[in-house]
Order: structure tokens, then sequence, then C-alpha cells
């Protein structure tokens, strides 16, 4: 588990793009669409250890870095 802003950043390197400035929920929350708000108006954080452990599940990649680089990799 990790912050969103990290995942976004890191997805945003390996794209070589720039995220915009990051702004507090609080200024932006009029402005945002009804999905967008509920979408970020909470900061869930998911673990894989009970997948993993108690129904044997086996991810493909051990993190989210992997699996985004594996998104931006040509050969895959």
């Amino acid at each position: 588990p990790c912050p969103s802003s990290e995942m976004l950043g890191y997805a945003a390197h390996l794209l070589g793009c720039k995220l915009p400035p990051l702004q507090p929920y609080g200024r932006i929350e009029a402005a945002l669409s009804p999905m967008a708000r509920s979408f970020w108006s909470e900061n869930r954080r998911a673990s894989s250890r009970r997948l993993r452990h108690q129904l044997g599940y086996r991810l493909l990649f051990p993190s989210y870095r992997e699996g985004l680089a594996a998104l931006t990799d040509p050969r895959t």
C-alpha cells in the first residue's frame, strides 16, 4: 500500500509527464463532478496479504511499480 500521489507520480515518471501541482481536496471539491468527488473523497489502501496467504493467489507483479513498468514496456 502507498499513497495514491506516490503511485500517480511514478506512473507520470514512466510516461515522461509532469503531474499538476497538488491541490488540497477542500479547495477543488466544488469544481469536481459527482463521480470525481466520490472517487477522490476517500483514500483507501488495500493489502493483498489475505488474498495471497489464505487463498494462495499468486500475483503477477510484486508491487505497483513492476506492474506499471510492464504496462509501459513495448515488449509486453
